[in-house]
C-alpha cells in the first residue's frame, strides 16, 4: 500500500467522532495512505473542494451535515464523467442501510469497526484500480462483520483489548494512546449523557449513544455498545418514557469499561520483574 503515498493519493476521512478519527489515522497511516480529517459533512465538503482526494470515506450520522448530504453534495458538483469513490463508513448496520446509502450515492458501505486486514483489502480495491466506473454499474455493497467478542456466546467482558488489537496491531503504545483518548472523551459523554437524562432531551441522549456505540466497539467495550444501541433505538422510536434508566445502563456500562481499561492500561506500562533476584 505504500505505493499509493508514492504516488500522493490522500483520502478524506469524514468522522465527528475523535476516538474513531484517531482509530482510523493510525490505521491508515499502518496501510501507507496519506489521510486528511474532517468533522462533520460540511467541513469534509469544503476540504473535498479544494481537490486531491482519491477516495472520500464518509460516516453517515454527524451534525451540520450528514453523510447523506456530504455524499448528495459532492455528486452534484463532480465534472462529467468524473466520480470519486465515497464510501460510507458508520455503526448503523440495521437492515436497509447500506441500500439507502447506495441509493444516495455511496459507493460501498462499511461496518465499524473496520480491522487492519479489512481496511487495507478495501483500499487496495478502491484506491489501486484506474477510473471508478459511472453511476449505475452496481457496485455491491461492502459488510465488514465485527467479530472477536461480538460473536461469542456466554457473557461478555466489558472490555478485551484484543479487538483494539485487531483494529491496529500488537502496538501496545498506539494501544494505550488510543485507550486514554477514549478515556478523555467518554469521561465528557458521560457527563453530557447525564445533563440529558436530567433535562430529558431525548434527541441529544440518542445522538450522544450513537457517537459513543462507535468508540465503544472500536476499543473492543462490546457490552457498552450494545447498550448504546439499545438506547439509540429507543429514541428512534420515538418513545420518550424510560430514557433515563437506559441512560443509567450506559453510564454504569461505561463506568465498569473504563474501570477496566485502566487496568488493563496500569498493567501495561508496570515495569517488567526484576528476574535477576531469582537466578541461582
Amino acid at each position: 500500500m505504500t505505493e499509493f503515498r508514492a504516488q500522493g493519493r490522500r483520502i478524506l476521512v469524514v468522522e465527528d467522532d475523535a476516538t474513531n478519527r484517531s482509530v482510523l489515522a493510525r490505521q491508515l497511516a499502518m496501510v501507507g495512505v496519506d489521510a486528511e480529517m474532517a468533522g462533520n459533512g460540511q467541513e469534509g465538503l469544503s476540504r473535498w473542494l479544494e481537490g486531491g482526494f482519491a477516495l472520500v470515506l464518509s460516516d453517515l450520522h454527524m451534525p451540520v451535515m450528514d453523510g447523506f448530504g456530504l455524499v448528495r453534495a459532492i455528486r452534484s458538483r463532480e465534472a462529467p464523467g468524473i466520480r470519486t469513490p465515497v464510501l460510507a463508513f458508520s455503526a448503523d448496520v440495521r437492515i436497509g442501510q447500506a441500500e439507502k446509502a447506495r441509493e444516495a450515492g455511496f459507493d460501498d458501505f462499511l461496518s465499524k469497526p473496520i480491522q487492519l486486514d479489512g481496511l487495507r483489502a478495501v483500499l487496495g480495491r478502491w484506491l489501486a484500480t484506474a477510473p471508478v466506473a459511472a453511476a449505475g454499474h452496481g457496485v455491491p455493497a461492502l459488510a465488514v462483520p465485527v467479530d472477536g467478542p461480538c460473536a461469542a456466546s456466554g457473557p461478555m467482558p466489558v472490555f478485551e483489548a484484543s479487538a483494539l488489537r485487531e483494529l491496529v496491531g500488537d502496538e501496545r503504545g498506539l494501544m494505550l494512546e488510543i485507550l486514554d483518548y477514549f478515556d478523555d472523551v467518554a469521561t465528557g459523554m458521560r457527563d453530557e449523557l447525564l445533563r440529558a437524562a436530567r433535562t430529558g432531551d431525548a434527541g441529544e441522549a440518542g445522538m450522544l449513544a450513537h457517537r459513543l456505540k462507535a468508540s465503544a466497539r472500536s476499543v473492543g467495550a462490546v457490552p457498552l455498545a450494545l447498550l448504546c444501541a439499545r438506547l439509540e433505538e429507543h429514541v428512534d422510536a420515538r418513545r420518550r418514557d424510560g430514557v433515563g434508566p437506559l441512560v443509567q445502563q450506559v453510564v454504569d456500562a461505561l463506568d465498569a469499561a473504563l474501570a477496566a481499561m485502566r487496568r488493563w492500561r496500569a498493567a501495561a506500562v508496570a515495569p517488567a520483574p526484576d528476574m535477576t533476584r531469582y537466578a541461582l
